[in-house]
């Protein structure tokens, strides 16, 4: 698949990469201001597509990407997904919320789109710890912080966003200690499959949706 594209594109991994910084941080630009204007609702409409957008430029940018990486890839978005149908519906796992619609068409009451977002988080947040030069349980337990950091933004805002909605004020402390226990584990997954693989997009991915949301943020 992945010489299929670099031969369509008549590209090198160098080109794919800057190819998908641009595509991301085109799509995450435009969506902070329209999200900010009087088409907001608009916009949101397209956060799941952004999802897909943004997976599919990462398995692009994989290099060696094999049938076993991809699979894993899609192991780590089902078990996300999953996880979320069990604490939407008992409450007992994140605690007490509801999804709105922003996030696209729900099955069990979940997004499906919402296992892309667990897959690309955990996925990116392994390649920015891959090569680091420790034990890899240290590497996952490191990059499982990632995508709790930035759920620490995106919680403030979610209801505006209409992503998901929590039942008491504020997102419970177990949500975030429960994400970081996902993260660390898919991360680990991750790590113990990416061999030498390399992904020059996974950091700026990283960055730039950190980018988003704290502009999101600061906006009034």
């Amino acid at each position: 698949m992945k010489d299929a594209i670099l031969t369509i594109f008549k590209a090198d991994e160098a080109l794919l990469k800057k190819v998908g910084i641009w595509a991301l941080a085109v799509v995450y630009t435009a969506g902070s201001i329209g999200i900010s204007s009087v088409y907001k609702e608009w916009f949101l409409g397209f956060t799941g597509l952004n999802l897909l957008l943004t997976a599919g430029l990462l398995l692009i940018n994989t290099s060696s990407l094999t049938a076993t990486k991809a699979a894993v890839f899609l192991a780590v978005c089902a078990m996300g997904y999953t996880m979320e149908v069990l604490g939407v519906q008992t409450g007992a796992i994140f605690g007490s919320y509801y999804y709105g619609n922003a996030l696209g068409i729900k099955v069990l009451a979940v997004p499906l789109t919402i296992g892309l977002n667990w897959g690309t988080l955990t996925f990116s947040a392994a390649f920015l710890v891959k090569n680091w030069r420790m034990h890899w349980v240290l590497k996952a337990l490191i990059g499982g912080t990632v995508p709790v950091l930035l759920d620490v933004f995106i919680e403030p805002i979610c209801h505006e966003l209409d992503f998901w909605y929590w039942a008491t004020p504020t997102a419970p402390l177990q949500n975030y200690v429960v994400w970081y226990a996902l993260s660390a584990l898919f991360v680990g997954l991750f790590l113990r499959t990416l061999g030498t693989s390399r992904n020059g997009l996974a950091p700026w991915h990283l960055l730039i949706t950190g980018l988003f949301f704290v502009v999101l943020n600061l906006l009034p």
